[in-house]
C-alpha cells in the first residue's frame, strides 16, 4: 500500500525500468506470455465437475515435492525466496494443514467451492485474518491479502482462467 492505494506487480515497471536495466525483468512482466505457456484449449465447460463422493469438506495435508520458476527466479521472488521454498521440499514440518469443500451447483454437479478453499489455504499458509476480502466465481478470483509476516504488506491477487479441459 502505497499512497493509499494498493500496488500491483505492474505500478512498478517504471521503478523496475531503471533499476532492471541490465535484465529483462522489465520486458518480461509487460509482454504477453509465450505462446508455449498458452493452454492448447479453451474454457471447454463452465467449471470443473467431481465425482459425487467429494461433496462435503475435506481435512487436506499439503507436502512441497517440487519447485520450479518457469519465468525464472527473479520473479519468483528472487533468490532468498527461491532457496527458502527449495528447502522445504519433502520437509514434513512445512507441511500445510487446510480444509477444502465440495457443493452441489446449481445444476447439482459437484463443483469446488473456491472462496472457502482459497481463504482456507491462505489462511493455513499466511495466517489465519491474512485474507482481508476474496471474490471467486469458477472463471475468476479476486482477493486482497495481507500476510502475517509481511509487515503489514497488501497485496492485490487477481487469478483468471484462460482454459479448462476435463477428462472422464
Amino acid at each position: 500500500l502505497v499512497s493509499g492505494r494498493v500496488l500491483s506487480p505492474l505500478d512498478h515497471c517504471s521503478a523496475l525500468e531503471t533499476s532492471a536495466a541490465d535484465s529483462n525483468l522489465y520486458s518480461r512482466l509487460v509482454s504477453p506470455a509465450p505462446p508455449t505457456s498458452v493452454p492448447l484449449f479453451k474454457l471447454s465447460s463452465p467449471d470443473l465437475y467431481y465425482p459425487d463422493f467429494m461433496a462435503g469438506v475435506w481435512d487436506v495435508r499439503s507436502r512441497t515435492r517440487s519447485i520450479e520458476a518457469p519465468s525464472g527466479v527473479p520473479l519468483f521472488g528472487g533468490d532468498r525466496i527461491y532457496k527458502k521454498a527449495r528447502e522445504e521440499i519433502d520437509n514434513p514440518d512445512q507441511d500445510l494443514f487446510y480444509s477444502c469443500r465440495f457443493v452441489p451447483s446449481s445444476s447439482g454437479q459437484i463443483i469446488a467451492d473456491r472462496g472457502y478453499n482459497i481463504a482456507s489455504i491462505a489462511s493455513s499458509s499466511m495466517g489465519s485474518v491474512s485474507v482481508l476480502n476474496l471474490e471467486a466465481s469458477p472463471n475468476e478470483v479476486r482477493c486482497s491479502l495481507q500476510p502475517e509476516n509481511a509487515g503489514g504488506t497488501l497485496f492485490k491477487v487477481d487469478i483468471l482462467a484462460t482454459g479448462r479441459m476435463m477428462e472422464e
